[in-house]
């Protein structure tokens, strides 16, 4: 199960708006799948430098978990960098 919430100093700032998939600041989301935001940041399991990365450094291919956590901080597809907690 995967769980989304914003921080506490997310909440308190003004500038920064929600993004749209996780509008509302105050709940707590929840999903069986992986929301697409997230999804997007782990790279294609099959390029030659990320099999060589997951080798090195005994990563399961099959753990969205450590995939996020070792490719997910930054993507092209948004500006938002993310921290693994």
């Amino acid at each position: 199960m995967w769980y989304f919430e914003y921080a506490d100093t997310f909440r308190k700032q003004p500038d920064v708006r929600p993004m749209t998939d996780f509008p509302n600041i105050d709940k707590v989301y929840t999903s069986d799948d992986l929301w697409p935001f997230f999804a997007v940041r782990i790279p294609g399991l099959g390029q030659p430098s990320v099999v060589r990365v997951l080798e090195k450094e005994q990563i399961d291919s099959g753990n969205e978990i450590e995939l996020l956590k070792r490719f997910g901080k930054m993507t092209v597809a948004n500006p938002f960098e993310l921290e693994p907690l």
